[in-house]
C-alpha cells in the first residue's frame, strides 16, 4: 500500500528492492544476536555503484551527475555505513568524509580489524602486494584528519559493463579536491520525475567531453 503512493513504476519496483534488502539486514542482524556473536560482529553495508536511472533502473543520484556505468560524481560516489558494538562510541553517528575506494575495504578489514601483519597476509596470499587498497580503519575510528588517500583512480577502459568494445578510451581520476574527466558522454543529472515512466536528463549532449572540477567548489 505504502509503495502505491510512489507514482513513477521503475521508482517503485526499486523502492520494493530496497524494502526487501533492509528486511534481509535485520533478518541477519537478528540470526547474529541470536546466535551470540554481535558483540564480536562489525557489519558493513555499501553500495558498488551509483543508481541506475534510465533503462529502467529507478535510481536517483540527484543532483549528482551521471549513474551507473559512467565515472561522474553519480556514478560513483555511493552510500555506505559500518555498524558494531566495537567502535568507540565516540565514533558513532559520525560521517566518514575522507575519500575512499571500493579496494580498500579488503586491507581495512584485514589489517584494520583483524590486526593482521603485512608478512602474515603475505604468506596466506602473495598476491596482495599487488594491491591498490589502503587501510582506513585507524582513520575511521581514531583520528579521521589522518585520511590514508588522497587520489582515486575511477577507471581507465576502453568497454562498457557487459565487456563490450565501446570505439574509445574514458577515464576519471582525482587528486585531493581536483577531478579529471576524459571522454565521457553522460554529464547529466536526473530529477526524479512524478510521471508514471519518464526519466527527466537536466542535459544531453553529442559526443563526449573532457573537463577537470573542482570537487569541493562543484561536488555534483
Amino acid at each position: 500500500t505504502t509503495l502505491k503512493k510512489v507514482p513513477n513504476l521503475d521508482r517503485r519496483k526499486f523502492a520494493g528492492l530496497m524494502v526487501a534488502l533492509d528486511q534481509a539486514i535485520a533478518n541477519l542482524t537478528d540470526a547474529i544476536k541470536t546466535s551470540g556473536l554481535y558483540d564480536q560482529t562489525i557489519l558493513i553495508v555499501q553500495s558498488d555503484n551509483g543508481g541506475l536511472i534510465t533503462e529502467m533502473g529507478g535510481g536517483n543520484n540527484y543532483p549528482l551527475r551521471g549513474e551507473k556505468k559512467y565515472i561522474y560524481e553519480g556514478g560513483t560516489r555511493v552510500h555506505g555505513f559500518i555498524h558494531s558494538p566495537l567502535i568507540p562510541k565516540t565514533k558513532t553517528q559520525q560521517w566518514y568524509n575522507n575519500m575512499f575506494h571500493i579496494s580498500d575495504w579488503m586491507p581495512t578489514i584485514l589489517e584494520g580489524i583483524l590486526g593482521m601483519q603485512l608478512n602474515e597476509i603475505l604468506a596466506l596470499y602473495p598476491e596482495y602486494v599487488d594491491i591498490d587498497g589502503l587501510n582506513h580503519w585507524n582513520a575511521i575510528v581514531g583520528d579521521m584528519d589522518m585520511a590514508p588517500r588522497d587520489e582515486l583512480l575511477y577507471n581507465i577502459d576502453y568497454l562498457d559493463s557487459a565487456g563490450d568494445y565501446i570505439g574509445y578510451y574514458r577515464a576519471g581520476l582525482r587528486v585531493g579536491d581536483w577531478k579529471l574527466v576524459w571522454n565521457e558522454k553522460n554529464l547529466s543529472s536526473y530529477e526524479v520525475s512524478t510521471d508514471f515512466d519518464e526519466h527527466v536528463m537536466s542535459v544531453e549532449i553529442d559526443g563526449r567531453v573532457t573537463a577537470l572540477y573542482n570537487i569541493s567548489a562543484d561536488p555534483n
